[in-house]
């Protein structure tokens, strides 16, 4: 059978008040908050006030851009300002009982920019150290480049 998996871009630690912040984590999550609310479809939820810029630092404009996202999303979400790792089985089947916030971004990303979603490493304001670390979970285990 064939099948096709489709990239899902995951943080490996939760984003938010008082979780780990990790600066490729927050990344990410920016991006696609600065993304989504670009987008002529979403434009008129993206928060008012300060703009955010995609650098790694969680901080009250995060946390008001991640609210803002999860009162505004189309599927019931928890409204708690944080984006919380989706387990593997949740990745892979978007329609299960929890709906995170990070597939929903991705499926949101997704349907606003099909052609990018699938190489975000390749997106010109993704930041480098996000970029490297995209790249490198592209290329299997074990892999040396070599046949």
């Amino acid at each position: 059978m064939a099948e096709k998996e489709i990239p899902f871009y995951n943080i490996r630690q939760s984003v938010g008040p008082g979780r780990a912040n990790a600066r490729t984590d927050v990344m990410l999550v920016q991006f696609f908050l600065q993304q989504i609310f670009d987008h002529p479809n979403a434009a008129k939820d993206k928060p008012a006030g300060a703009k955010m810029e995609i650098n790694g630092v969680h901080d009250e404009i995060v946390g008001a851009w991640i609210k803002q996202y999860q009162v505004s999303s189309r599927l019931p979400l928890v409204v708690d300002g944080r984006v919380d790792r989706a387990p593997q089985q949740v990745a892979k089947t978007p329609r299960a009982h929890r709906f995170y916030t990070i597939t929903m971004m991705n499926y949101e990303y997704r349907a606003y920019y099909p052609a990018a979603h699938d190489h975000l490493e390749k997106h010109p304001s993704i930041p480098p150290a996000l970029q490297a670390e995209l790249v490198r979970d592209d290329v299997p285990p074990g892999w040396t480049g070599r046949k």
